[in-house]
């Protein structure tokens, strides 16, 4: 018989072995860095048999702002099934399990990048956000001075999340500060300030495992390209890769950045929503996993806030699914259309 549960700190330290042999790429420097400074922070939901692990999936915290949207949510890694387990619909069992316990919490969405996004797409997670990762081939150097960083004081954090303010972004605080100064170093990366003489123009976070590649850049919009320019630069390498939106770089590469979301409580979700229009819709929405979001439900604006109310079903009634309602609702609805282009 198999039980769903969140792994207890023990439980969750011995899901290393179920780690390291679903995901054998990652060096052993990374691991350690990850179950240090990551998994306590971590829900780890696990699916046993008899007492003993078969298949987990990490439930990252995360706070994420944009425009007028500030919610708790949280980022879904190192999903794996020990291999003698497979195919016997532990992954299904324990996802539904998972976001059942995650709607008991009055969670709008949940959140993943994808190995594959066949995986997800039948359990209504669908793809929001999709960045073409650029390539800087033309470094050139300037008076810009690039301090790694040690320490992340509140004054850096406040900074940061200044940057950031107006676009999607994960918020920043000392428990970011400390699994970031914590895991990076195992890719072989960090974090930069960037200074201009005396003053601070920017934060940079970058990997090096294989090339070297930024992360995320935090800066005025007019400083970006130069900063991006000038680290090649300090870095002595003649092409860098990077994951922005607002960038152009010199030329694109083949690989696309993607974030996957579905819908947790959906009354929850769309009380987060302002609308840029008008809407009124009367839908009947199927949720495989979350029988509390079935139902034919109106969705309605009322001074410039997506309302949703229960009504009574009716002949002719468009059938959606949870996650093609959250593609609909993303299109016609803020912060969701102007956010929904990248996550920094």
């Amino acid at each position: 018989m198999v039980s769903c549960r969140f792994c207890n700190r023990d439980e969750k330290r011995a899901t290393v072995s179920l780690y390291e042999e679903a995901f054998p790429q990652d060096e052993k420097v990374f691991v350690d860095a990850f179950y240090k400074y990551e998994v306590p922070h971590n829900r780890v939901a696990g699916a046993f048999k008899d007492g003993i692990l078969q298949s987990m999936m990490h439930l990252h915290p995360m706070r994420l702002r944009g425009g007028a949207l500030e919610v708790e949510t949280v980022y879904i890694v190192a999903v794996a099934t020990y291999r003698a387990c497979r195919k016997r619909g532990l992954y299904r069992q324990l996802l539904r399990w998972t976001m059942n316990k995650l709607y008991g919490e009055s969670m709008p969405f949940v959140l993943l990048m994808p190995a594959n996004e066949r995986i997800y797409y039948p359990f209504g997670f669908r793809t929001q956000i999709e960045m073409g990762r650029r390539r800087v081939t033309k470094p050139q150097a300037s008076e810009l001075i690039f301090e790694e960083m040690q320490i992340i004081d509140a004054a850096d954090l406040d900074r940061m999340n200044a940057y950031a303010a107006g676009r999607l972004h994960i918020a920043r605080d000392a428990d970011w500060s400390l699994r970031t100064l914590g895991t990076y170093p195992a890719m072989k990366g960090g974090i930069v300030r960037v200074h201009r003489g005396d003053v601070i123009v920017g934060y940079l976070r970058y990997t090096a495992e294989d090339a070297l590649h930024v992360v995320d850049l935090l800066a005025e919009p007019a400083d970006e390209e130069e900063i991006l320019r000038a680290f090649a630069a300090d870095r002595g390498v003649e092409a860098m890769t990077f994951d922005m939106a607002r960038v152009v770089g010199d030329e694109p590469t083949n690989d696309i950045l993607k974030y996957m979301f579905r819908i947790v409580d959906l009354a929850a979700f769309t009380n987060l929503l302002y609308a840029d229009r008008m809407v009124d819709w009367t839908l009947r929405v199927d949720d495989a996993l979350i029988a509390e979001n079935n139902g034919t439900w109106r969705f309605y604006t009322e001074n410039g806030k997506v309302r949703m109310q229960s009504v009574t079903d009716a002949p002719g009634l468009e059938t959606v699914d949870i996650g093609d309602l959250l593609r609909r609702l993303a299109k016609i609805c803020l912060p969701m259309e102007s956010c929904f282009h990248e996550i920094v």
